[in-house]
C-alpha cells in the first residue's frame, strides 16, 4: 500500500489497476485555478505524486450549503426513489491536512453538488440523493442522513451522519461510498455557524473503486 499526502487532498492508494485518477483531475483543476489567481502552480499540490495503477481513491472534502429550496425536476421521485421535500446546492472544498490535523477547513474549491432530501415523515432519518461533480467525474448517490445529538454541544446545533452509495454513469468506477460527519446550526447556509466557530455542514470521506482489470490469459 502506498500513501500520498499533500496540503490539498488526502488520498490512500492500493496498487493494481491502470487509469487516470480522480485525484489527478481535481489537482489539474486546482492548479489551473491557482494559475488564474496568480499563485505558483506548486501551491495547488505540493509534494503530490499520483500512481496510474491505483484501484482505490480516497478523498476528504468539506461541503458548503450554498442554497436550499423547493425540489426541482432533478429531484423527481422516478429518479431518486422518494418524494423530496427540498433541494440543496453545495460547493465542495479540499481542506488542508497536516499530520492528520485539518488546519484549514476551507482550502481550495474541489467540486460541486446538488442534494435531494426528505424529512417530513421521519425527522430523525432523511432519504438523500446526491449529484456530485469532482473534477471531470460526475457521480450519483443514494443513501440517508441520520440525526444524532440535538442542541449539542451548544443550543442550536444538531449532528448527523450521512451514508451514500455512489455510482458512476460513465463507467470509470465500479462504485464508491461517501460518509459524512455533519453538524448543522441555526444558520442553514454558508460557512459561518450560529453559534459561531463550528465547521458546517459536513466533512466527507469519499472512497471510489475502479473496475478491476481482467487478468491476461497466459501465453
Amino acid at each position: 500500500m502506498a500513501e500520498v499526502r499533500d496540503s490539498t487532498l488526502t488520498r490512500r492508494t492500493l496498487l493494481g489497476a491502470a487509469g487516470t485518477t480522480l485525484l489527478a483531475s481535481v489537482l489539474i483543476a486546482l492548479t489551473l485555478e491557482q494559475a488564474v489567481l496568480g499563485a505558483p502552480a506548486s501551491a495547488a499540490a505540493p509534494n503530490a505524486t499520483r500512481s496510474p495503477d491505483a484501484v482505490e481513491e480516497i478523498l476528504i472534502a468539506r461541503s458548503l450549503r450554498l442554497a436550499r429550496g423547493a425540489p426541482t425536476e432533478l429531484c423527481a421521485a422516478a429518479r431518486t426513489g422518494f418524494k423530496a421535500d427540498y433541494e440543496d446546492r453545495y460547493e465542495f472544498r479540499a481542506p488542508v491536512i497536516v499530520g492528520g490535523h485539518m488546519t484549514d477547513t476551507m482550502g481550495t474549491k474541489a467540486g460541486a453538488g446538488r442534494g435531494c432530501l426528505d424529512s417530513v415523515t421521519n425527522a430523525a432519518v432523511a432519504n438523500f440523493y446526491l449529484y456530485l461533480q469532482l473534477g471531470e467525474v460526475a457521480l450519483r448517490g443514494r443513501g440517508d442522513c441520520r440525526r444524532g445529538g440535538t442542541d449539542f454541544p451548544q443550543t442550536g446545533l444538531t449532528t448527523y451522519r450521512c451514508y451514500v452509495e455512489l455510482s458512476d454513469p460513465s463507467g470509470r468506477y465500479a462504485g464508491g461510498l461517501l460518509t459524512t460527519n455533519t453538524m448543522t446550526s441555526r444558520n442553514v447556509l454558508g460557512a459561518a455557524s450560529d453559534p459561531a466557530g463550528y465547521t458546517q455542514p459536513s466533512i466527507a470521506t469519499i472512497r471510489l473503486w475502479k473496475k478491476p482489470v481482467s487478468a491476461k490469459a497466459p501465453p
